[in-house]
C-alpha cells in the first residue's frame, strides 16, 4: 500500500516560514528545500493561532569529541 502524500502550504509565523498541513502537522521549510526532508516541528493551533513546537531529542553522537 502506498502512503499519500499530506497537502501541505507555505507560511510564515513570527518572521519564520514553515510548511503547515491542513490538519495543523508544521514541517521545517528550510529543510524541506535544502535536503529535500520532511521533519515535524510541531502543531498549529488554529483556535488560538499559536504554535507548539516539538521538543527535538539531539543524538548522542552529537556529543562525540
Amino acid at each position: 500500500m502506498e502512503e499519500e502524500e499530506e497537502e501541505v502550504y507555505r507560511f510564515t509565523h513570527e518572521g519564520k516560514t514553515y510548511l503547515k498541513s491542513k490538519t495543523g502537522v508544521v514541517y521545517d521549510y528550510d529543510k524541506q528545500q535544502k535536503e529535500g526532508e520532511t521533519v515535524v516541528v510541531g502543531r498549529w493551533i488554529e483556535s488560538d493561532k499559536k504554535l507548539i513546537l516539538e521538543e527535538v531529542e539531539e543524538s548522542e553522537d552529537e556529543y562525540d569529541d
